[in-house]
């Protein structure tokens, strides 16, 4: 066989070439990617329901320092997540969402004044992963609730229910001075359906009494409440943290 001359072999190397490149575009055109929508999360639809609920969820704790005494209650609920519109494949996330409100009382000549109320929420997500990766991711955040003012009665609320355990006290002693002191809180809550929102009502009855020689004298008793709102559905990818706003409701 004769070798081919000098041109027609060169013409032969780039013939090749070609055809070895366009069966590269062809093979990687034929492997299509996914769509996009493939690739991305579906949405997570969360949803407050009674039955998910903890049993105890409500706590108060009480602490005195001097003429200082701070109320603090925490309530804890849940948020069942399902991945998009299908809630029969199974819960995907919960979200925990606790709410803390402290009450910050002094004493005084006259008695014992309330000087500060404050409400913080903190949520944690909790997101069952796949299995290249740990098997649940956790997130959390925590945010300052500033107190608003709403009127009364709620309009379109209805009541839902109680907690199992809906009622909580605790005491402690205060003092100003020569004056000596004792406080006790009772915490009780209710929960009311306001449309697609969650309404939690905390009322605090404080009563405080001054120790005597040989007996407690009652001083005042006094009343706050405070009532924190949430929507009951959320949606969204990754599963949302619940937007919780609050207000202090005269009484």
């Amino acid at each position: 066989m004769r070798p081919l001359p000098p041109l027609a072999a060169q013409t032969l190397a780039v013939v090749v070439a070609g055809l070895s490149s366009v069966g590269a575009v062809g093979a990687t055109a034929g492997a299509r990617e996914p769509p996009a929508s493939a690739t991305q999360p579906q949405p997570q639809r969360c949803s407050w329901r009674a039955e998910d609920q903890p049993d105890a969820p409500l706590e108060l704790d009480l602490v005195a320092s001097g003429r200082l005494a701070k109320t603090i209650a925490m309530q804890k609920e849940i948020f069942a997540c399902v991945q998009g519109e299908n809630a029969h494949v199974g819960q995907a996330a919960a979200i925990d969402v606790e709410t803390f409100i402290e009450l910050v009382q002094r004493a005084g000549r006259r008695g014992v004044d309330t000087v500060a109320r404050r409400v913080r929420v903190a949520a944690c997500r909790k997101q069952i992963a796949g299995l290249a990766r740990p098997p649940i991711e956790i997130a959390c955040r925590t945010r300052a609730v500033k107190l608003r003012r709403l009127p009364t009665p709620f309009p379109g609320c209805a009541f839902t229910r109680l907690p199992r355990d809906p009622v909580d006290m605790d005491s402690a002693r205060l003092r100003f001075r020569g004056n000596r002191y004792v406080k006790t809180v009772k915490l009780e809550k209710e929960i009311f359906t306001c449309g697609t929102r969650i309404l939690d009502v905390f009322v605090f009855t404080e009563v405080v009494e001054r120790r005597m020689s040989a007996d407690l004298v009652h001083v005042a008793t006094t009343f706050d409440a405070i009532a924190c709102a949430k929507p009951q559905t959320t949606s969204g990818a990754p599963a949302p943290f619940p937007a919780v706003r609050c207000a202090r409701v005269p009484t």
